[in-house]
């Protein structure tokens, strides 16, 4: 099926340049494009500025006098393996911060049954909700986490979360390696990377963040939905003038 589908293919786009190694050594004569996900702008206005936010923020995290909020928002899979690094990091924590978990998968069991085994009352599970509910729960929150298994596979991805992330001007924790890893050191201010399923790295990195919002301007003018969508309409036009000639 990849064989027949690449054949057929005028360009192929990756969205995500950790695909490119594989792409390019099996297929050398294709054009390629990398146009990533983007950012809805109705997420990008809504966290315009550091009013949105019930908390107020410090600068740092070692003299912080009250109980830390951190956001999860997402799938709960194997391919996050919450289950392997939030149990430890919310022990080690549990006097200083309160972990809340949105969403729902296959992971969700694996998840509870640790946090039951253990007796954990810092960790708070709620179904997935619509997206205007959602920046509710960003809007009070200190640190968005993100994680992904420890898995040779996750090491080409760029999870999609990682820009909407971003647009908040939140501070991120993040447990990726790969070119997630990279992505984030060279685009995301104030987000801090740790290895996945380490959650003695991930409490030392933690305390390595700002609280404190980021407007990260520069991202989300070039993540923006509307900037991706004219670079895929660009790359049609291209391909169509190229047809018709």
């Amino acid at each position: 099926i990849e064989n027949y589908t690449m054949s057929k293919a005028d360009r192929v786009n990756l969205v995500s340049k950790g695909f490119d190694s594989y792409f390019s050594k099996k297929y050398p004569y294709k054009n390629y494009s990398f146009i990533t996900n983007g950012i809805d702008q109705e997420f990008i206005s809504f966290f315009e500025t550091e009013d949105t936010y019930s908390n107020s923020k410090s600068t740092g995290l070692n003299n912080l006098d009250r109980t830390l909020y951190i956001l999860y928002a997402g799938n709960i899979g194997e391919g996050q393996g919450l289950h392997k690094i939030l149990p430890e990091m919310s022990l080690t924590l549990k006097q200083d911060a309160v972990f809340t978990i949105v969403g729902n998968g296959s992971g969700l069991q694996a998840l509870k049954k640790k946090i039951e085994d253990s007796n954990i009352k810092n960790i708070i599970i709620h179904p997935p909700v619509p997206r205007i509910q959602l920046v509710e729960f960003y809007s009070k929150a200190d640190i968005l986490f993100l994680h992904l298994n420890d898995y040779d596979a996750f090491k080409k991805v760029l999870p999609s979360k990682i820009f909407e992330y971003a647009a908040t001007g939140l501070p991120i924790l993040a447990g990726v390696d790969g070119y997630a890893k990279s992505f984030l050191e060279e685009n995301v201010e104030n987000s801090r990377i740790f290895t996945p399923c380490d959650a003695k790295k991930a409490v030392n990195e933690m305390y390595k963040l700002n609280l404190s919002f980021t407007k990260r301007k520069c991202f989300k003018k070039e993540f923006s939905r509307r900037k991706t969508s004219e670079r895929l309409v660009s790359e049609v036009t291209e391909l169509l003038y190229k047809d018709n000639n």
